[in-house]
Order: C-alpha cells, then sequence, then structure tokens
C-alpha cells in the first residue's frame, strides 16, 4: 500500500481530444492510459522513499549560493522533489520547465502531478549535464554535521550508522536522479511526451 511516482509515455497531440472528455462526468483516466499512444513506463517509486531520497537536496540547498538555490531547486522540484517549507518554494522558477505541457491541470488539479513534452524534457536533460552532485554532497554532509551535534547528546547515538545513513541516501539520490533522467532522455529518443502522476 502507499502512493508511488509513475508515469505514462504518450504523445499529446494524439490524446489532445481527450481535454474535451476530462471535464466530463464520466471520464475515466483509465482512456489516457489504454490509448494507442500511451505506454506506462516500467519504473515506480514510493512516495516514502522519494521524500528520504530527496533529503540530500532539500538540506543541502540551504548552503548554497543564492544563484544555485535557484538552479538545484528549480531542477530538482521538476523532477521528484517535493519541497517543505515555504523557504525552498522562494528558489523554484516555475516558469523555466514548464510543468503543465498536456494543459489539464488547469481543468483538473488532481489529474496528474507534471505533464511534460518532449521539448521540455531535453531542457531539463541539458541542466542535467551541469548537475554538480559532489556540491550537493557537501552541503547535505554540512547540514548533518550540524545536526549530528544535537543527536550525539543521546546515549544510543551512532556515529557510524549516522554517517553510514548519510552515505546510503546520497548514493539513492543520485541513484534516483539518473534513474529518472534515463525515463526523459528515452522519451526524448521515442520522440514521446511524458505525464508524472502519483497512483
Amino acid at each position: 500500500m502507499g502512493t508511488y511516482w509513475t508515469g505514462i509515455k504518450t504523445k499529446f497531440s494524439e490524446i489532445d481530444y481527450l481535454k474535451n472528455r476530462i471535464e466530463q462526468l464520466d471520464f475515466d483516466y483509465i482512456e489516457v492510459i489504454e490509448h494507442p499512444a500511451s505506454q506506462r513506463i516500467d519504473f515506480t517509486i514510493k512516495t516514502t522513499k522519494l521524500i528520504k531520497y530527496s533529503t540530500p537536496i532539500e538540506y543541502g540547498i540551504k548552503f548554497l549560493s543564492e544563484k544555485e538555490k535557484k538552479f538545484y531547486g528549480t531542477f530538482f522540484f521538476n523532477i521528484f522533489w517535493q519541497t517543505f517549507d515555504d523557504e525552498d518554494e522562494f528558489y523554484i522558477d516555475t516558469k523555466k520547465y514548464p510543468n503543465d505541457d498536456l494543459g489539464w491541470l488547469k481543468l483538473d488539479s488532481s489529474a496528474y502531478w507534471r505533464a511534460f513534452n518532449y521539448k521540455t524534457l531535453e531542457l531539463i536533460v541539458t541542466d542535467y549535464e551541469k548537475i554538480n552532485f559532489n556540491l550537493i554532497r557537501k552541503m547535505y554532509e554540512l547540514n548533518r554535521l550540524e545536526s549530528k551535534k544535537q543527536f550525539e547528546v543521546y546515549s544510543d547515538f551512532n556515529p557510524s550508522n549516522y554517517q553510514k545513513d548519510i552515505e546510503e541516501t546520497f548514493k539513492n539520490f543520485t541513484t534516483l536522479t539518473q534513474n529518472i533522467i534515463e525515463i526523459f532522455k528515452n522519451c526524448i529518443k521515442e520522440k514521446k511526451d511524458l505525464i508524472v502522476e502519483f497512483i
């Protein structure tokens, strides 16, 4: 049980007529999934893991420069990061990568989470090449060092387990990012658009 991040590769031009159906009472999202132009991606991740694995950007972003905050905040928010506070939201440019390229969220805000035309995916993949994971790691570890001081007062605190958790979380963060970028790259290669949803 739980909620999962997943998606559907499709061609917006071929399912565009369904925009007229989305406002009708008998509209069923299965029409999108079962459309011949659509194909469910073979990747899902539980949102609890998504939240845990995004902590390197969540904690690390606070130590970045203003320009870096805008770049990294916008990038990761658009691929999987769900922000947790107003300060994070301030650094997200919602216009850099249009994330409702299908245009249905205006009609039904619960239809999906993101909809990217493959041209928008190209912009995101181009920015992926500029991501400095060493910088994120350094800032994430800086935050974890600060937090460590709070935990060290407890007798059951295990510094080696704490360090191991930091390393595992960062590894999962980079792997998750790479996996999602591979999905984007496949969509670009196939000239297919992508609907990202939580199911």
